[in-house]
């Protein structure tokens, strides 16, 4: 009887219909075997933070911060990471149909030192009472026999 409430959609065999990966289908377990679509969090605290295993990049020392309120503007962020040291640049990026940031910032240092200071003092804060969490933007790979980190540079 519920059946007959849902409209019914006709599907051919084969066309294969692409979604966006929103909604209760992004994390249903049915739809992807053996929990491969099943994603699951992992913590880490600045004490627990390997900072040996951050690369720079071409520029500098990016940090990747997430959970950026979508209203923030380039100020909030640059104001909130340049206490203490001089951000080299910043990159907010926006959704093109709603404008507003897409929820994550990569915030560049010149120095070492700077983005260390400005990770710990940062993640686990709030800006615009959104609680961000901030991590390396690059990280040297895991050796996969061993677990440990390569030291290729």
């Amino acid at each position: 009887e519920e059946e007959e409430d849902k409209p019914q959609v006709r599907r051919d065999s084969k066309r294969v219909v692409k979604g966006r990966g929103t909604g209760s289908a992004a994390m249903d377990a049915a739809r992807y075997p053996a929990e491969s679509g099943v994603f699951q969090k992992l913590n880490s605290t600045s004490s627990s933070r390997d900072h040996s295993a951050a690369l720079r990049s071409l520029e500098g020392w990016i940090l990747f911060v997430t959970g950026v309120h979508e209203e923030a503007q380039e100020e909030d962020v640059m104001d909130a990471f340049g206490e203490d040291a001089q951000v080299k640049d910043l990159h907010l990026n926006l959704d093109r149909r709603s404008g507003f940031v897409k929820g994550y910032a990569l915030v560049e240092f010149e120095r070492f030192e700077d983005a260390k200071a400005a990770m710990e003092r940062m993640d686990g804060q709030e800006i615009l009472g959104s609680t961000i969490h901030v991590d390396w933007a690059f990280r040297k790979e895991a050796d996969r026999r061993t677990g440990r980190r390569a030291n290729r540079r």
